[in-house]
């Protein structure tokens, strides 16, 4: 006998609900790997949309998503996507989620984050500072990066004056 019940097919993967360009269905589909073990390649998957997105309300699901799931290697597309001048302005989620997974930060980007982040991104970025876990790379970047900082204690944006003030504080704290 032939049943006549349309079954509709759900969303089997991240790739799956990534391709839909649903929005909706990839933020619920994100967070519906809260819980689980995610497979490697569903990990794979959300790193690489949360690397692509322009949708700040994905790339930070799929950041938290990312945390979620515990792996200290997920901090690498974290601080990728951190890397790309677009996201600056938005970097907070994401700085909370690379801390979640344990990860650094590297100087050159926190310095970067200081200079042109939002007042949450600064916020979580002197986080890294607190918990020396500012990643200093090689001596050059670690001048750069403090000259950097320095430069910053003169702008107009006394937020930011402050924010850099207390990096380089707690900079040579850990030195």
């Amino acid at each position: 006998m032939v049943s006549n019940t349309l079954v509709l097919p759900r969303q089997s993967s991240v790739a799956d609900a990534a391709g839909s360009g649903d929005e909706e269905a990839l933020v619920a589909t994100l967070e519906d790997l809260k819980g689980h073990a995610p497979s490697p390649d569903a990990l794979r998957d959300v790193a690489e949309i949360l690397q692509s997105t322009r949708s700040r309300r994905v790339r930070n699901t799929a950041a938290l998503a990312l945390a979620d799931c515990g792996l200290a290697e997920m901090s690498e597309p974290i601080v990728t996507t951190l890397r790309d001048e677009r996201v600056a302005g938005e970097a907070g989620t994401l700085l909370f989620a690379l801390s979640e997974l344990g990860g650094t930060l590297p100087l050159d980007l926190a310095a970067r984050l200081i200079a042109k982040g939002s007042y949450e991104a600064r916020a979580e970025t002197l986080i890294f500072f607190e918990l020396g876990r500012v990643d200093r790379a090689d001596e050059e970047t670690y001048r750069s990066a403090k000259a950097a900082l320095a430069a910053l204690l003169t702008s107009e944006n006394a937020e930011v004056a402050e924010a850099a003030d207390l990096a380089l504080c707690l900079l040579d704290a850990t030195a």
